[in-house]
């Protein structure tokens, strides 16, 4: 049986890292290499929300908009906002 909230907090841990470092790329003049983390954290994100929507662990996948359908209806907005760092990184 699967732990889903040991799960969903890998997810979301790494996505706080990734936008974390995503923030510091974007400080310091690399804004490709910060959107590559950015993306990293979307998904990460996402297969949390997939974890809690399924009970289960998502799929190896990287295609963000498979995740969005795997993992039910989805609020997005809602789903990042777990993110700590996402708020700031909108200025």
């Amino acid at each position: 049986m699967v732990d889903v909230d040991k799960h969903i907090g890998y997810w979301k841990g790494g996505a706080e890292e990734d936008i974390a470092a995503a923030g510091s790329l974007l400080e310091t003049g690399h804004p490709r290499h910060a959107l590559f983390f950015a993306h990293l954290a979307v998904e990460k994100m996402l297969k949390a929300h997939v974890t809690k929507a399924t009970g289960d662990i998502p799929p190896k996948i990287h295609d963000l908009l498979r995740l969005v359908r795997t993992g039910r209806p989805l609020r997005l907005a809602a789903c990042l906002g777990g993110a700590r760092g996402v708020e700031r990184s909108r200025s």
